[in-house]
């Protein structure tokens, strides 16, 4: 069975087998600048945490290297998604992770639960940053913003306070691999 990569991840396996130095494309001119942070950031299954982990052993040999995996099975409000699931009212598909519907009616309470769920993550990757020589991550503040508008099927989310801040917050942070 052959293992099949994209061309981001074909590069960096390139990089990792023969021990060369770092792509200056990956990392501007090759210094390793303290408190750096790479976000991939993508839909589900096209290779982010390959290509995280494959960067992250890659920029370890040049200095301490931290990862962060957002997961939404990490976050506070998937312990409330799997009890509501439990209840006929919030059955349904409009969230399939979860395996619920958020009535209309709840939507601007959940929106809360989902954000403040979100906030230790934040406070773990600020943590990090001062820790660590360089961060990578796979997800962040975008792709929580893609998955809260998505799931709750609300793009008006995008114009109030919290998909207001979720979107500074992914413009200033990090740089980013689209994936």
């Amino acid at each position: 069975m052959s293992v099949r990569y994209s061309t981001v991840e074909k590069r960096l396996v390139e990089i990792l087998e023969t021990k060369r130095e770092v792509n200056c494309h990956l990392l501007g001119d090759g210094r390793m600048p303290r408190g750096e942070c790479i976000v991939f950031s993508g839909a589900d299954g096209s290779g982010k945490t390959t290509a995280a982990r494959l960067l992250a052993s890659l920029v370890s040999l040049r200095g301490p290297t931290c990862t962060h995996w957002l997961r939404g099975s990490h976050l506070l409000a998937s312990l409330l998604a799997r009890f509501l699931s439990r209840f006929g009212a919030f059955r349904g598909g409009c969230n399939p992770y979860y395996g619920i519907c958020i009535p209309k009616r709840l939507r601007g309470v959940w929106v809360r639960v989902e954000f403040w769920s979100f906030i230790p993550h934040l406070f773990v990757r600020f943590l990090l940053r001062r820790l660590c020589g360089f961060l990578v991550c796979d997800r962040g503040s975008f792709d929580f913003l893609v998955w809260l508008v998505s799931t709750l099927g609300s793009p008006s989310l995008l114009r109030g306070v919290y998909g207001g801040f979720l979107l500074r917050l992914a413009r200033a942070r990090a740089k980013w691999l689209i994936y």
